[in-house]
């Protein structure tokens, strides 16, 4: 028959053995609650990670976006000083218009005072070899036509001033008038560029504004995602979370969990293990608060 010592050793050893087996009950339904907290943690870890690849994305959009304005920008600027040129080839192509115009007035009014001079001549040469005793009549057409000759010869050196002065404009900006019409050909084509120019300007000015909306908008996004990257990472370096440890925290605790005999050694050695497990999980609900408080700022 057993003795009273005997039994009582017997019923601390399954008192012991039942305690042990409570405390590793506990424990696994512990690390599993860590495990599943651990999951949802490594969720927003993901989700910063995306953020990351996100914010890389949102500089390089940002770059090329920047890259696509500046070149529009001096394309314009291009343009436009290509555009600005057909003033310039307006009033030169005016110039030349009336330098041919004087140029024929100049040849009329030669033209009209060389018959007026023949004219003036005829009536002298009349009134000189005429019989008649009344040539009164002959000197007052000759008086008339003295008075248009001079005249003439007035408008004349008026208009050749004017085509010299003319003439003078056009040598200076570079026009040959000795070849006026393939100068006038040029100034034609030269209006038209730049009228094609002033075109293309309009449209990219279009192109440029809407590309400067996008760069804007993408610039705020790009300091938007900085911004949470930023906070993200602070509050993790504040709380001292390393999510790699509870990585590998957490695959030491299922190696630990899983090794055979583990819940038949000392009841100890299950209590030690529970008081870390609490330990990370303490850790772990900090983190997961410090998410929860960046998930509301989104």
């Amino acid at each position: 028959m057993a003795s009273g010592n005997d039994l009582e050793l017997a019923i601390r050893i399954v008192a012991d053995a039942a305690d042990a087996v409570k405390a590793a009950g506990g424990l696994l339904q512990t690390f599993r609650s860590f495990a599943g907290e651990t999951k949802r943690l490594f969720d927003r870890v993901d989700a910063f990670e995306q953020l990351r690849q996100q914010s890389v994305q949102l500089g390089t959009a940002v770059s090329a976006s920047r890259d696509r304005v500046r070149d529009l920008g001096q394309q314009i600027v291009s343009l436009r000083t290509e555009a600005s040129a057909y003033g310039q080839a307006v009033a030169q192509l005016r110039q030349t218009d009336a330098f041919s115009e004087s140029r024929q007035r100049v040849v009329s009014l030669s033209a009209a005072l060389e018959d007026s001079r023949k004219n003036l001549r005829d009536l002298a040469s009349e009134i000189a070899n005429t019989t008649a005793s009344d040539t009164s009549p002959l000197e007052a057409r000759y008086a008339i036509a003295r008075r248009e000759s001079r005249q003439l010869e007035r408008d004349l050196l008026s208009e050749q001033d004017a085509y010299a002065a003319l003439a003078a404009e056009l040598q200076a900006a570079g026009i040959d008038t000795r070849n006026l019409a393939a100068e006038q050909t040029r100034l034609r084509n030269a209006m038209s560029a730049a009228q094609g120019a002033g075109v293309r300007a309009d449209s990219l000015e279009s192109q440029y504004k809407a590309e400067v909306r996008e760069l804007n908008q993408l610039t705020t996004a790009a300091t938007r995602a900085e911004d949470r990257l930023q906070e993200m990472g602070e509050a993790l370096q504040k709380d001292g979370v390393d999510t790699r440890t509870l990585s590998a925290e957490q695959a030491k605790l299922a190696d630990q969990l899983s090794a055979d005999g583990f819940y038949d050694g000392p009841k100890d050695q299950v209590l030690k293990l529970q008081q870390q497990l609490d330990a990370l999980a303490q850790n772990l609900a900090t983190a997961y608060a410090r998410w929860e408080q960046l998930e509301a700022l989104r």
